[in-house]
């Protein structure tokens, strides 16, 4: 009776489809995802001695809810495909359902989230295909949503539509976690409140980490091209690159929640005109950190690389090279925002108003860093300095010689004498300003650039307090 038993549980588990059909057979997979499901010990390993494409019934709906523990492997043979006309898993609180080597395509969701796998449990995807899954453009997730853990290794998301991501990680719980996988020519479409996120929707709390994965060609009808981080949302990549995505907002990453960049590339994202930050796009009151990452050749109207509007900005050890706006600010577009700079090298952007970096009411503070400008537009802003530091700042062009600088340290000393000081200190520590509308203040440690107030009156021999803003001690 023991070995009756044991054998009984062991064919209710493990289960291999036989037949590619749909029509009620007890060897297709609809039926054995229901085997595996019942006995003493539901739950197991479905696996295929078939290939080829099973294409779903859409009258009977999506395949049996995985409610235990089921892992399906199709061998790398194995495509299930919903006709465009139905989804194809759901998954249930408690249940785990695993995906390695098999193809899911043409999924569709009208009615709901989730085009291909909708999902309140737990999902962990290996070397699978998501292809031309959708969701209606009211609805998002189109290849996957998930309200539990996701774990997404070696996968491929291509050619999802619907209303935002492909992938839509959705509540505190989808903690999600990508290694090695690619997302490209996705797309979401801007109606009914869509638009959001390309290739992925991080949407109301999770966490996610991406690591040595590539994100090309995903386009956004509104807000981020790749990816749309929402409030309270944090998204953390290393190793990984961005490419050819487009979104009128954030043409890689839209974020509003907390963003970490490291080891990252993001190049040719935005589109010219258009895009209002055209690798990234930080919102109010959200956190954008990037560590030795390069941003390069991305196109923007305003922040060809990046537009920082009412957020805080940290940038370590990167680069910004090559990147353009139409209207201003060609690598860097900061409105009423704090934007951190140290070790950073912007080169060759370019806008024709203030190539590098163009600073509206915000906050900056720049250390060691080098601003080359590119073929239009100053380097950098009137307000560039307002309230900003900029400790060993540098500033490496090759028309530093046809550049009219002007300085005036914070001392009780005639301006005259005060030019005669800086321009001393410029030459020898080669730095150099905007056009006359700017004055560049130095003292031992710290220099800002700083508009020049319409009303005030600047008197060549009186003695000079810069009154606004407040500079930092003279040390």
């Amino acid at each position: 009776m023991l070995l009756l038993a044991f054998l009984g549980h062991a064919e209710a588990a493990d289960q291999v489809v036989t037949d590619p059909g749909d029509t009620g057979l007890a060897s297709q997979v609809r039926q054995k995802l229901d085997a595996c499901q019942s006995g003493t010990s539901p739950g197991g390993t479905v696996t295929f001695s078939v290939s080829g494409k099973i294409t779903l019934d859409a009258n009977k709906g999506p395949l049996p809810t995985i409610t235990t523990n089921v892992t399906i492997n199709g061998g790398a043979a194995i495509e299930i495909s919903g006709n465009d006309a139905t989804s194809i898993l759901n998954v249930a609180t408690s249940a785990t359902l695993t995906l390695e080597n098999i193809t899911l395509s043409h999924a569709s969701a009208a009615s709901g989230d989730g085009g291909a796998v909708a999902s309140t449990g737990t999902v962990n995807a290996e070397n699978t295909k998501f292809l031309y899954n959708k969701t209606s453009p009211s609805w998002s997730g189109s290849a996957i949503l998930c309200w539990g853990p996701l774990t997404i290794t070696n996968c491929e998301f291509a050619f999802n539509t619907g209303g935002g991501g492909a992938v839509k990680p959705r509540s505190s719980g989808a903690v999600t976690t990508i290694t090695g996988s690619n997302f490209h020519d996705n797309s979401s479409t801007e109606s009914a409140g869509g638009g959001y996120g390309g290739a992925m929707q991080v949407f109301d709390g999770p966490a996610i980490t991406i690591t040595n994965s590539t994100f090309t060609n995903n386009k956004a009808g509104a807000n981020g091209g790749a990816i749309y981080v929402s409030t309270n949302s944090t998204l953390t990549v290393a190793g990984s690159v961005f490419s050819a995505n487009t979104a009128p907002s954030g043409g890689a990453i839209d974020n509003a929640g907390t963003t970490t960049l490291t080891n990252t590339t993001l190049s040719t994202n935005g589109d010219n005109g258009v895009t209002f930050g055209g690798a990234i796009n930080t919102e109010s009151n959200s956190t954008l950190t990037v560590e030795s990452t390069t941003l390069n050749g991305n196109l923007g109207a305003r922040g060809g690389g990046i537009l920082n509007f009412g957020g805080t900005a940290t940038l370590t050890n990167a680069t910004l090279s090559g990147n353009s706006a139409s209207e201003a600010g060609g690598g860097i577009y900061n409105y009423n925002a704090r934007l951190t700079l140290t070790n950073v090298t912007l080169s060759g952007n370019s806008a024709p108003n203030r190539g590098g970096i163009e600073n509206l009411t915000g906050v900056v503070t720049l250390t060691n860093t080098l601003i080359a400008k590119g073929t239009t537009g100053d380097n950098c802003t009137s307000g560039l300095g307002g309230t900003s530091s900029l400790s060993e700042h540098r500033a490496a062009s090759a028309q530093v010689a046809s550049e009219w600088i002007s300085c005036l340290a914070r001392s009780r000393i005639t301006a005259v004498q005060q030019r005669r000081i800086c321009r001393k200190r410029i030459v020898r520590r080669k730095i150099m300003v905007p056009p006359p509308a700017r004055r560049l203040a130095i003292n031992a440690v710290t220099c800002a650039v700083v508009r020049r107030p319409t009303s005030a009156r600047w008197k060549s021999t009186a003695p000079f307090l810069i009154p606004w803003p407040i500079f930092p001690p003279v040390v």
